[in-house]
């Protein structure tokens, strides 16, 4: 018994600890009640409240939770699923700053009765990062649509190409023509390279697939015949990605119609 109780004690230190050096918000609700009794540093500091502000009370009975839709319908759900999360859930803090979170509830045993843990993590940086990511694309999008850049990868274990929805509008046809986004290497070349500047291309893919700087990145002018056999030239840009034993398994890059120049360069 004694050592039954010092196992006890040990085991609840130690929660104790992870409960309280834990960097995700943690509150923990009785489900008989539905009312906070405990509520970790982390989640004070994060949201700027008291502790006396938060146990004892419903959840969304706190000021920072009174909006959130995770009422008391949702808590009544929890009760049967015994899981609740809201991936992207905005909140305001004691001093007006509004910040998202990823709140989890799930309901498990204590000594016979049921709690509800509440974990609420800050992703406010995460979802800055992916707004920053999106506009860089967006803009992206827009420079390689005005200089008429279509991007294209290539997996080197598969050896297929994958192409963008704008890569066929180069080559005079489209991807429901073609069958589709993909195509073998063989079958690229078959139908849209001539074929005396193949070993030109195989050349330049030989060198990628060597390198071994994976910083590497290639240039290249060829020509190409589009669907309705017109010849073009076009200028192809392009690096590579290594795995982890340093063999690359994908190139990716852009191709760019560039028959005008040439025009231009012959003429003069």
């Amino acid at each position: 018994r004694k050592r039954a109780e010092h196992d006890l004690a040990a085991s609840e230190k130690r929660y104790r600890r992870l409960f309280e050096s834990a960097k995700d918000g943690i509150l923990i609700l009785d489900a008989g009640t539905w009312k906070v009794v405990d509520v970790n540093p982390f989640m004070l500091d994060l949201l700027g409240y008291p502790y006396e502000a938060f146990v004892g009370k419903h959840l969304w009975d706190i000021g920072v939770f009174g909006d959130m839709d995770a009422s008391q319908a949702s808590f009544r759900e929890l009760q049967t699923k015994d899981y609740i999360r809201y991936e992207d859930l905005p909140l305001q803090t004691r001093d007006g700053r509004q910040i998202d979170v990823e709140f989890v509830s799930n309901v498990y045993p204590v000594d016979n009765q049921k709690v509800i843990q509440c974990n609420i993590r800050d992703i406010t940086e995460r979802k800055r990062a992916e707004k920053a990511l999106e506009d860089f694309n967006r803009r992206l999008k827009i420079a390689m649509d005005l200089v008429k850049l279509v991007h294209w990868e290539y997996d080197a274990d598969d050896d297929l190409f994958t192409f963008d929805d704008q890569f066929y509008s180069l080559y005079g046809t489209s991807a429901s023509e073609e069958g589709g986004n993909q195509m073998p290497s063989g079958e690229y070349a078959k139908r849209f390279l001539p074929p005396e500047d193949a070993p030109l291309i195989a050349n330049e893919t030989k060198i990628a697939l060597e390198a071994t700087d994976p910083n590497l990145i290639r240039r290249i002018e060829h020509r190409i015949i589009r669907a309705d056999g017109q010849e073009r030239y076009i200028n192809v840009c392009f690096g590579i990605v290594k795995d982890s034993a340093g063999r690359t398994v994908k190139t990716f890059g852009a191709n760019q119609d560039i028959t005008e120049r040439k025009r231009s360069e012959e003429e003069l």
